[in-house]
């Protein structure tokens, strides 16, 4: 009997023992399925074709099969580790005039984000492009890889905030209008940016430092840049607003170095105090240390110290004076300070009706004394006075159409103690057609203006200039875009012999222009999703900025002065397909494109 007691209550702990050992083991297992992320896919396969022809004969046809998935996930929880990233395969022929090559691109990118729902959130990422890919890229055929990382630091209580950032960008150029060129460009930068609130002052900090570098020409650029800006927020009548400003850039070309460093403080105050008549002041201070050079140096000081106030004494009269003192050190021009004064008068007369126009007149008068001590002590006193007329008119012609019209006219006169004598006479005339009517909203303004300026140095100077847009929406899914810009201006100036003794009046004119026509149909031919957009574009050649620190200058893309772009996309559940065409003119040169992709979409988004 005790055997079998013992036999069942063995039996039963061996039951209880299995059962705590079961629960014990599958108690993990699903502690780890439930923590398993859900992993989101997708992608697609697709082949491109594209076909180029320009009159240099040089033709070339490209075939692109690609493969490209992505997937994204998390670890553990979303707020703790977000996973992204895509990978693409193509397998490339190239064909041109007198080869054919086959090759392989490997494109994708990668990103994590770490607490990004926390007030310190970081982000990782990497990046692989090729243009030849990923668009219709036609002129140029490039590659690049990114890669960086951000981090960033908020506080809840006061708001203050501070990032941390790093890109770093290579780029290899392949072909620039079929033509092989194995350019190398390269960017590396660091950047901080902050802000934070003490009270009434809100601080914000940008600094970044940037390296720039190209293989052809030889060429590498750093940049320095720190903007420390203040705002004092008083009240709704004071404010006080201070940025200092640092920039240090260099620039090797050749083996030959170039740099520039600037440094400006720049302080401004606002105050309307509550008088019966609006009254302004205003008080700035702005300090500058400029250094630049190219194996030597040169650099200059400066500094201007100013206030001024304006009293609004009627709706028609405005009273204005300024004070204030500058000085300036350099090394071509030594040192020298001043002092300045000035009381300004203006006023603006009612408005008369004649006939269906308002004439509108009015006048001000300035007077100045200024005084430089340089070697010696030179004191100069201003005087200049302009008095301006003119026509207005504002007509509601109906249909949602307006008619502005505006004549004006206006003449100077200065003098000063030093002899100098200047009038001027200023033309202007403006019409301005605006439209807008439902669907449709156009706009057209001309404007001419022509300035003559008389005495010791004449000049005159003429602008024409006619701009316009069309924005027509002609049924639920059709639109009709346009604008045009046109400009000429021209400039004669006198300028000096070469014999020191008489002058001699110098033109330049110039024509600009600018035509841009598009027309949009969402659903073509009654069809959905079946999209369409030509876009012709025309306008003049534009100047290249000579600054050899600006940023236009970091690259060389080509310019495309003309262009007639058609493009055609469809789709249908998870197949799309883009057929584009483009003719360009690029640099007087006419080159046409075509490119064709068809794209089958795959996964769980």
């Amino acid at each position: 009997m005790a055997n079998i007691v013992r036999s069942s209550v063995s039996s039963r702990l061996r039951q209880v023992a299995l059962a705590m050992l079961a629960a014990a083991t599958a108690a993990p297992v699903n502690f780890a399925a439930g923590e398993v992320a859900p992993i989101d896919h997708d992608g697609y396969l697709e082949y491109q074709f594209r076909t180029s022809r320009n009159e240099n004969g040089l033709n070339s046809d490209q075939h692109f099969a690609t493969w490209r998935g992505r997937a994204s996930t998390f670890v553990w929880r979303p707020y703790i580790l977000l996973l992204d990233g895509n990978l693409g395969l193509s397998r490339t022929l190239n064909q041109d005039s007198s080869v054919s090559k086959n090759g392989t691109i490997v494109t994708g990118s990668a990103s994590a984000n770490v607490f990004a729902r926390s007030t310190f959130p970081f982000r990782l990422y990497f990046q692989s492009r090729d243009s030849r890919v990923d668009g219709d890229v036609f002129d140029s055929d490039f590659s690049t890889r990114n890669w960086g990382f951000v981090q960033r630091l908020s506080s809840r209580k006061n708001g203050g905030s501070l990032s941390l950032e790093y890109r770093n960008s290579d780029t290899d150029e392949v072909t620039v209008n079929g033509r092989t060129k194995q350019r190398k460009f390269g960017s590396e930068l660091w950047q901080l940016t902050g802000n934070r609130a003490f009270g009434r002052n809100d601080f914000r900090l940008v600094s970044s430092s940037r390296k720039l570098t190209r293989s052809f020409p030889d060429q590498s650029q750093d940049r320095i840049l720190l903007n420390l800006r203040h705002q004092f927020r008083g009240n709704a009548r004071f404010n006080i607003e201070d940025t200092l400003f640092y920039s240090d850039e260099r620039l090797n070309q050749n083996n030959r170095e170039q740099f520039r460093r600037f440094l400006q403080f720049n302080g401004y105050s606002n105050w309307r105090p509550a008088t019966a008549k609006p009254l302004i002041v205003i008080g700035r201070l702005v300090a500058r240390d400029v250094e630049a050079g190219n194996g030597t140096s040169r650099g200059s000081q400066s500094f201007l110290l100013s206030g001024s106030a304006t009293y609004q004494f009627s709706p028609q009269l405005t009273l204005g004076a300024s004070v204030g003192v500058n000085g300036s050190d350099g090394d071509s021009l030594g040192s020298q300070t001043g002092t300045f004064q000035r009381l300004r008068g203006s006023y603006r007369g009612r408005g008369i009706g004649v006939g269906r126009m308002t004439y509108n007149w009015g006048g001000a008068l300035d007077l100045g004394n200024s005084r430089i001590r340089r070697d010696g002590d030179d004191s100069v006193q201003l005087v200049s006075g302009s008095l301006s007329h003119g026509l207005s008119r504002a007509t509601n012609l109906g249909g949602g159409r307006q008619l502005q019209l505006s004549l004006t006219q206006t003449a100077t006169a200065l003098a000063d103690t030093q002899e100098r004598r200047e009038q001027s006479l200023v033309h202007t005339a403006n019409a301005t057609l605006s439209r807008q009517n439902g669907r449709i909203s156009n706009y057209l303004r001309f404007s001419a203006s022509d300035r003559r300026r008389y005495g010791d140095r004449p000049d005159e100077f003429q602008l024409l200039s006619l701009q316009g847009t069309s924005r027509m929406q002609l049924n639920r899914t059709r639109s009709l875009n346009g604008g045009v810009s046109l400009q000429f201006s021209n400039s004669s100036m006198a300028m000096m012999n070469g014999d020191a003794t008489t002058m001699q009046m110098m033109d330049n004119g110039s024509f600009t222009y600018s035509v841009t026509i598009s027309y949009t149909d969402r659903e073509l031919f009654n069809v959905q999703r079946l999209n369409f957009l030509s876009q012709l574009r025309y306008f003049s050649a534009e100047f290249r900025d000579d600054d050899a620190f600006s940023q236009e200058n970091e690259f060389d893309p080509s310019r495309s002065d003309s262009s007639w772009r058609n493009e055609l996309s469809y789709r249908i559940g998870l197949l799309e397909l883009r057929l584009l065409t483009e003719m360009r003119d690029v640099n007087g040169r006419w080159n046409g494109h075509a490119f064709f992709s068809i794209r089958r979409y795959y996964g769980t988004t």
